[in-house]
């Protein structure tokens, strides 16, 4: 009994390392890719980047055998056994998602695109609707729409200007759609098919993400980055980290609880800004406060109403 519960707190620091992981990396290879297209890259150039970075990186990292902590095995990546059109597809939708996000960047920098892609839950509980008929209760609902406002407020505190910017927002908007859209597509893989895990999925997602766009890019880019170097090579790397994290807690999650998870890195990211000194931040704290605490308080409150649906004895459409 003893050993049990030792064994369970172990894999409950080790997943808790692993979201901490997952909130470091998350915001790595964005504000890499922000500060290329600031300096004059092109969003298109950008991506092909990020993406064959995030390829040579995880195809690397099989062959050397290194151990994965976050996946199931460290083997050479398995050729695909699904119809090519369904790996295909979540590699369509990651790419026009992570151009689209590139985009938004080159309009206004980082910090207010970002505001609006605490946005995803919203998106994610109507796709699972569409697509797989799952239904979310109305305190969820009501949970899922109040973090969504306070990570939105706490966002937007260190990018309020006086003008609203319709192009990056839309722009922001769109990429949140698709991301959504790619977690919506990507569940049912991770959770039918035991030769895809965290890991090799998005190995073969990203190289046929960069597969598809390099023919774009010869074509129409404005070639503004090198396609290999050093940034994007980190960047690359970044990302492979944080997909194969975010799949290995997408396993574990719903959709939407999955959605909601990626919300809470807002309290991370507004502690260490203050922690900093960041000085737009600090200024408007008492705004940021309380956007907090609505993440805080909507996360309970959709824990609640799952744990509430769990005692009634009926099924949980979205698990913890």
């Amino acid at each position: 009994m003893l050993k049990k519960r030792k064994e369970e707190k172990i894999h409950m620091l080790r997943d808790i390392l692993i979201v901490i992981l997952w909130y470091g990396c998350s915001g790595v290879t964005d504000t890499i890719n922000a500060e290329l297209v600031a300096a004059g890259g092109s969003s298109l150039d950008v991506t092909v980047g990020t993406l064959v970075g995030s390829s040579l990186v995880g195809y690397t990292w099989y062959a050397m055998g290194v151990p994965l902590v976050i996946s199931d095995r460290s083997r050479w990546p398995a050729a695909p056994r699904l119809p090519a059109v369904a790996v295909c597809s979540i590699a369509g939708v990651n790419t026009v998602a992570l151009w689209t996000m590139h985009e938004s960047f080159r309009h206004s920098g980082i910090a207010y695109p970002y505001a609006f892609k605490h946005t995803e839950p919203l998106f994610t509980v109507a796709l699972a609707f569409l697509i797989f008929g799952e239904k979310i209760s109305e305190g969820g609902i009501l949970g899922v729409v109040i973090v969504v406002v306070g990570a939105f407020v706490t966002s937007i505190v260190p990018s309020a200007s006086a003008v609203v910017h319709a192009a990056p927002a839309i722009l922001s908007l769109a990429s949140t759609l698709l991301f959504a859209l790619r977690t919506a597509l990507t569940k049912p893989i991770l959770n039918n098919h035991p030769k895809y895990d965290s890991c090799n999925l998005f190995v073969h997602v990203a190289a046929m993400g960069a597969l598809l766009l390099l023919p774009v890019s010869f074509v129409v880019g404005e070639n503004s980055v090198p396609i290999i170097s050093v940034r994007s090579l980190l960047a690359g790397s970044n990302y492979f980290v944080y997909h194969c994290i975010g799949n290995y807690v997408l396993s574990r999650l719903s959709t939407v609880s999955y959605a909601m998870a990626k919300q809470l890195r807002v309290v991370v990211i507004f502690v260490a800004s203050c922690s900093y000194g960041n000085a737009k931040v600090m200024s408007q704290g008492l705004v940021g406060l309380l956007g907090l605490s609505m993440v805080i308080l909507g996360t309970y409150i959709y824990i609640m109403s799952l744990l509430r649906i769990s005692a009634k004895g009926s099924s949980v459409a979205f698990p913890v």
